[in-house]
């Protein structure tokens, strides 16, 4: 990954992030009022720096990337989101539901960026997994 595909993955990444931010806001406003809590931009800031520094990780293994550290990546994600969860709930005590809600929307919201790297990766290195073929 050369610096200027690194900046162009981040500058996309930063977009999508503020695109799931307006629609949430428009949504919360206008259809949903009953979900709208004080600290709405902690979510995407959260994934914002998480999937930044995925991307920079990824730049200076300048995609060496193995199984291995795509799972980890993966488990690290679980693990950092479980604990901005429980510090959200225990935080938001009276607005855990549109909290959690929000969370869980942007986190099924964030994979699909995920899904695409991973995609795009397959089809760069030609691989084809057999894993769930017998032979």
């Amino acid at each position: 990954m050369d610096k200027k595909r690194l900046i162009n993955s981040i500058i996309l990444l930063l977009l999508y992030v503020l695109f799931l931010s307006v629609l949430n806001d428009l949504l919360v406003v206008f259809f949903l009022p009953q979900y709208n809590f004080s600290s709405t931009w902690i979510i995407p800031v959260f994934f914002s720096v998480f999937y930044t520094f995925a991307i920079l990780f990824i730049y200076k293994y300048k995609g060496r990337m193995s199984t291995n550290v795509i799972m980890l990546f993966k488990t690290v994600k679980l693990m950092a989101s479980l604990a901005v969860l429980l510090v959200g709930v225990s935080v938001y005590d009276t607005e855990v539901k549109p909290f959690l809600i929000t969370f869980l929307a942007y986190f099924m919201l964030m994979l699909l960026p995920e899904v695409y790297f991973s995609l795009s990766k397959k089809m760069q290195t030609g691989a084809d997994d057999n894993i769930l073929q017998n032979k």
